[in-house]
């Protein structure tokens, strides 16, 4: 599977009390594949994906 966008190197807020944060975050179509570290999401790159560094910032879920 390549990933359509992966978003890495941030403080990623899972909801999951057993794992509250993560770094990195894998989507593939439209779903997302991945929630955990930047190497794990990194390997699901190819041609074609976005990559965005967060540079540390949060990211959050939405509710709709």
């Amino acid at each position: 599977m390549n990933a359509d966008l992966i978003f890495t190197n941030g403080n990623v807020l899972t909801m999951d009390s057993c794992c509250p944060f993560a770094s990195a975050v894998v989507v593939h179509d439209g779903i997302i594949r991945h929630v955990g570290s930047d190497d794990k999401a990194l390997a699901a790159s190819g041609p074609g994906t976005q990559c965005i560094d967060l540079q540390g910032r949060a990211l959050i879920p939405g509710f709709n």
